[in-house]
């Protein structure tokens, strides 16, 4: 009956030791992904809020930060050119007149 128990009481250990090591990879893994990368950290709320538009396209458009942003069609225009020229967004089709896409 001793051995019974005692091997229990090994099981119990090694299950508790399994899931502690699994809930500290994973607190790890939570961890990494809340870091973010520097130049993001320098970036303004607004500026913050377009880089998470690429988290579901590859491609924006001016109107898309219009919309996402509420501003109107000529703030969106100055603050995508100064992001521009801040060098942390490219513009990628710039012929189109009307709606330039990022």
């Amino acid at each position: 009956m001793r051995s019974s128990h005692f091997s229990t009481f090994i099981e119990g250990n090694t299950l508790a030791y399994v899931f502690a090591e699994a809930k500290n990879e994973t607190l790890q893994l939570l961890k990494k992904e809340q870091e973010e990368p520097a130049w993001l950290s320098k970036l303004d709320r607004r500026a913050r809020v377009v880089v998470g538009l690429f988290l579901s396209a590859n491609y924006i458009t001016s109107s898309d930060v219009v919309a996402t942003l509420g501003l109107s069609t000529s703030m969106a225009r100055e603050l995508l050119k100064e992001w521009v020229n801040d060098g942390w967004l490219t513009v990628s089709n710039p012929i189109k007149k009307v709606d330039s896409t990022f």
